[in-house]
């Protein structure tokens, strides 16, 4: 895997060849008519056959009986699907850039983590499913104790369970023996981006990775400034404890100026003299949609044109989970048996988004 001693010009090697494969696995994508003949699918069994039938996820439906096939189940396998491509992408790396490459994978620990706490106790059917998904890249790249974690009964052993980090967060964050989930969660990922913001700027100052990752560091700040200050009317002392930190092309006194706008105008005209200034929209709706846009448009540019593994990789996640987000809308809206015309509606919205994403166009 990844981590074997190679080289320098064999290790630049297995790195081209990473990144010929996430090309040739990203020119697999749905395409616009693809996401049209899903949207028509009139039942979440008729979405499976569709997905399966697909280049981009035959193997993840391969053995999979879609007789009678739940939402549910089909959201499984498309996650599951997500992790081991990665998985199968990071055992051709170099030894440094698997190091980098490996730390993208901590979402998908904190993801488990979260609903570990969430799940304490608790003994329903689908529990199984859930170790069968998580289980195979935990024991391999996480030092969570992934047998103590999935059998947890409280928030005690959920602690004892975890590597020292997120321990003293978890720690940090319970009230009283409980857990107040959100501030756990927002405390967990602050925790892992900051890692992971340090470890970059230390050894890959000047790789395309940390314009991606700090785009979408970014990214996340303006969003979740603008939905807890013009959804809930957070104060700026309230809103400051969610930002990650640090930002990256944001700076401090403009994230204030954010926190404390006074409506939707104020806040775009703060954001029009920033290197975001493109994301300024009439509506919430509209700066949700630009922003998804603009980390699409980011990772297209990176899926083409970078000589970085570790990006190019990081990047192919992003547009994975894009697509991935996308299908599982459709097959959420057939569920609920939505009028065909408002699904193909928010198909053709959003495939007008994408093309500049898979032209590979300019931010």
């Amino acid at each position: 895997m990844g981590g074997q001693n190679v080289p320098p010009d064999n290790g630049k090697a297995m790195n081209c060849a990473v990144i010929t494969k996430v090309r040739a696995m990203y020119g697999k994508r749905l395409t616009d008519a693809d996401f049209l003949r899903l949207s028509a699918c009139k039942t979440v069994e008729e979405c499976a056959v569709f997905l399966k039938s697909h280049p981009a996820y035959e193997r993840a439906f391969a053995d999979a009986d879609l007789r009678g096939i739940r939402r549910s189940r089909i959201e499984m396998l498309l996650k599951r699907e997500y992790c081991l491509e990665f998985d199968r992408l990071i055992k051709g790396l170099s030894e440094k850039d698997s190091e980098l490459t490996r730390k993208f994978i901590g979402t998908y620990e904190l993801d488990f983590i979260m609903w570990a706490l969430r799940n304490a106790g608790s003994d329903f059917p689908e529990k199984a499913s859930y170790a069968l998904l998580y289980e195979p890249l935990i024991r391999k790249y996480s030092k969570t104790d992934f047998d103590m974690l999935i059998n947890a009964q409280d928030l005690r052993q959920i602690s004892a369970s975890l590597d020292d980090s997120y321990k003293t967060t978890v720690e940090k964050a319970a009230n009283g023996g409980k857990a107040d989930y959100l501030t756990v969660e927002n405390e967990m990922w602050k925790a892992y981006y900051l890692e992971l913001s340090q470890y970059i700027k230390k050894h890959c100052k000047k790789d395309d990775v940390q314009t991606l990752f700090g785009s979408s560091i970014d990214i996340h700040n303006i969003m979740r400034i603008f939905r807890l200050r013009g959804y809930f009317d957070y104060t700026v002392d309230e809103i400051i404890p969610f930002i990650i930190r640090p930002s990256y092309r944001l700076k401090d006194s403009v994230i204030s100026e954010l926190c404390s706008s006074g409506g939707i105008k104020e806040f775009m005209s703060v954001l029009k003299n920033t290197p975001y200034r493109q994301l300024a929209a009439e509506s919430g709706t509209e700066l949700e949609t630009l922003s998804a846009k603009f980390l699409r448009d980011k990772a297209g540019k990176v899926l083409h044109f970078s000589e970085s593994a570790p990006a190019v990789i990081y990047a192919y996640m992003i547009h994975k989970s894009y697509e991935t987000d996308k299908i599982k809308i459709i097959i959420e809206s057939i569920r609920y048996n939505l009028n065909r015309e408002m699904i193909d509606s928010y198909v053709g919205t959003k495939a007008k988004a994408n093309q500049s994403y898979r032209s590979g166009g300019e931010v």
